[in-house]
């Protein structure tokens, strides 16, 4: 099965140089693209002799109608994936027309960037590329592990889909770290059905020590929490902090070198991010996955609203907690053909309902 795949950290141009150049190896026709005006790719890696061996010319232009160039394309020269760099100057509607290359053709798309702009601002072109990606990928990833391991506490985003188990396994990691000694920290957002307690799915629970609304501000616990020697912070529900609570957790990390890991959903019922989780993709040293499986049997990354009749609901209000509907997890494909049908391209929406 196709995918999306987003990568970033050191090396992205590098990486897409070797990637397409072993395409080329096997005989297998690839589409390289750069988002940074159509230049030529060339990575920051450099001989003795000053020369730059990693570099790669584009064969098409990011622009309007992006899908429908590639289909073009793929007709001609069938494509076996398509790589393109520097996402942060995608436009939103390119990385959707990247997914349905991916879930309409079947044609894999490797997406590299910059999780920010580089002032730090939100870009709409890698964060699309990161609500709709199969995986969040960061390049050498042991290499960045090892530097963190020099530098100290990472802030981690654990997410997946609905009944993934994101609730479930950190309750489990909770009583591990417990039964190790460690003195943990447990927050929750007050926007849920439980104001108190974090409660799986299956049974589990555990009171939680913080509770955090919309106005509250969680730096100035860093102090009081150094003072109790706490060991490790885990967040529940992540999703529902606002952006300035997930930089104030960003800043409990690296000011009082506490390790903080949150738990929560990456989209919402419509694929996109909630405040919270958006900001967690940008700012987070680790994003790890947690997989859950869509009714059809495939794996699942999107969660879709139901309402009391069993239809798919495709507008509403991002948060809504029982009020007569339901959340179910499903694969791309079935995301693709019951939520954002009319967004695909013409000449593939025979192929969706298939």
């Amino acid at each position: 099965m196709a995918k999306l795949y987003f990568k970033y950290g050191n090396g992205k141009s590098a990486d897409l140089c070797q990637t397409a150049y072993n395409y080329g190896e096997s005989d297998h026709n690839v589409i390289v693209m750069n988002a940074d005006d159509n230049k030529e790719i060339i990575s920051k890696y450099q001989n003795d002799d000053g020369t730059y061996p990693l570099r790669r010319n584009i064969n098409m232009e990011v622009g309007s109608e992006l899908f429908e160039r590639i289909y073009d394309y793929n007709k001609i020269i069938p494509v076996s994936c398509v790589l393109v760099d520097n996402s942060q100057f995608l436009s939103t509607e390119n990385a959707e027309d990247l997914f349905f290359v991916v879930n309409t053709l079947g044609i894999d798309v490797i997406v590299y960037g910059d999780r920010t702009l580089k002032g730090g601002e939100t870009s709409p072109g890698s964060m699309r590329v990161m609500e709709l990606a199969n995986n969040i990928e960061e390049i050498d990833r042991e290499f960045s592990k090892s530097l963190s391991r020099i530098s100290g506490a990472k802030l981690e985003f654990y997410t997946g889909a609905m009944n993934s188990s994101k609730t479930a396994k950190l309750l489990y990691i909770l009583r591990e770290m417990e039964a190790a000694g460690l003195n943990v920290f447990l927050m929750r957002p007050s926007k849920d059905r439980d104001a108190t307690k974090v409660t799986s799915r299956i049974g589990m629970q555990a009171e939680a020590d913080f509770i955090i609304d919309e106005n509250t501000k969680i730096y100035g616990e860093g102090e009081y929490l150094l003072a109790k020697h706490i060991n490790y912070i885990l967040v529940d529900e992540a999703q529902f902090l606002n952006i300035g609570q997930i930089n104030e957790l960003r800043r409990i990390v690296n000011d009082f070198n506490i390790p903080i890991r949150c738990y929560g959903l990456k989209v919402d019922f419509l694929g996109y991010h909630f405040p919270g989780s958006g900001r967690l993709l940008e700012l987070s040293d680790s994003l790890v996955k947690l997989k859950t499986i869509c009714t059809c049997g495939k794996g699942a990354g999107f969660n879709a609203r139901i309402d009391s009749h069993g239809n798919f609901v495709t507008s509403g209000s991002q948060v809504e907690i029982d009020n007569g509907g339901n959340y179910i997890s499903i694969c791309p494909e079935c995301f693709i053909r019951n939520v954002m049908y009319d967004k695909v391209p013409a000449k593939v929406r025979s192929k969706v309902l298939k």
